[in-house]
């Protein structure tokens, strides 16, 4: 291969890398959220972040999303359970799957390094790779994602149903005896 056809080709891997840094990731701990076939049978909640406002600070929450009730998110963290009334929520962030981003993104990067041996047609050939894996990759890192600035009750009621108690945290239930669900690393 010519040196100005490898340096071509680095250059496209690199700018795909690039790229891909910036695709949305999931922020639940790796094993926590099942997968698209699985989320329906899930009992748990899904994997909510939370930005609010705690007086002159803006704070960072995550955890499982387990209910919305009296106009405030429940959100299971790993030490405790907080509750954050709706108006202070200035982001809300939800995964619902598991996604298998870094799969797409792996095979737009080789499928674009196996452009090396087409030539000079890897001219045309490796971007056609990245014009098609690059938003792939993206829209795969979307899925199964529900995000809101500013949610409104509208949006924590159609997002209710992805939390453990969408219909509230039910009478006799002690939300302090609320555990994470135990998940794997895979």
């Amino acid at each position: 291969m010519s040196s100005i056809r490898s340096r071509a080709l680095m250059i496209l891997i690199a700018s795909a890398l690039t790229v891909f840094v910036g695709c949305a990731s999931v922020q639940a701990p790796h094993g926590y959220l099942p997968d698209a076939s699985n989320a329906q049978k899930n009992v748990y909640g899904g994997w909510i972040t939370l930005e609010y406002s705690a007086g002159n600070a803006v704070e960072t929450t995550d955890g499982e999303f387990i209910a919305f009730q009296d106009s405030s998110a429940y959100v299971l963290t790993e030490f405790r359970l907080i509750r954050i009334p709706s108006t202070d929520i200035k982001r809300a962030s939800l995964d619902i799957y598991s996604k298998n981003t870094l799969l797409f993104a792996l095979w737009t990067v080789a499928g674009t390094a196996t452009t090396a041996t087409h030539g000079w047609y890897l001219i045309i050939s490796a971007p056609l790779w990245l014009l098609t894996g690059i938003p792939s990759t993206i829209s795969e890192s979307m899925d199964g994602r529900l995000a809101e600035e500013k949610p409104s009750i509208s949006w924590w009621l159609s997002t209710s149903k992805f939390s453990r108690f969408p219909q509230g945290i039910p009478k006799g239930i002690d939300p302090d005896n609320l555990v994470l669900k135990k998940y794997r690393y895979e």
